[in-house]
């Protein structure tokens, strides 16, 4: 990528970390294969036990798929697309702001009818 556009991520910290976690959700998702999941605990033995033993073991994609998790990832890859945008020395090519997520353009007509 460096030799196209003059940007190197930094896969260990925000914004590009979120990219492997992200590959691997997709891989997780896409490829998903059986899984055996346990959990050992201690627990005290008190009124809220129960509370406890009724919570179910997950996988780390399902673990991954909180609201907190999709917010980061979206604002992350909002400033990777536009670091990437901006590397790519592409305001000098466009005409007009730079939004990485617009979802083109529409035009509407009308005809009156008689």
């Amino acid at each position: 990528m460096a030799d196209l556009i003059p940007v190197t991520p930094d896969y260990g910290s925000r914004p590009w970390q979120i990219v492997k976690d992200l590959f691997g959700f997709r891989n997780d998702i896409g490829h998903g294969k059986p899984e055996n999941l346990s959990s050992d605990t201690f627990e005290d033995l008190d009124e809220l036990l129960d509370g406890k033993l009724g919570q179910y073991v997950q996988t780390d994609w399902e673990r991954f798929c909180t609201e907190e998790n999709a917010v980061k990832a979206m604002e992350d890859v909002e400033k990777i697309a536009t670091v990437l945008y901006e590397g790519a020395n592409m305001k000098q090519k466009s005409a007009g702001p730079f939004d990485p997520f617009c979802f083109g353009f529409q035009t509407h007509g009308a005809t009156i009818g008689q």
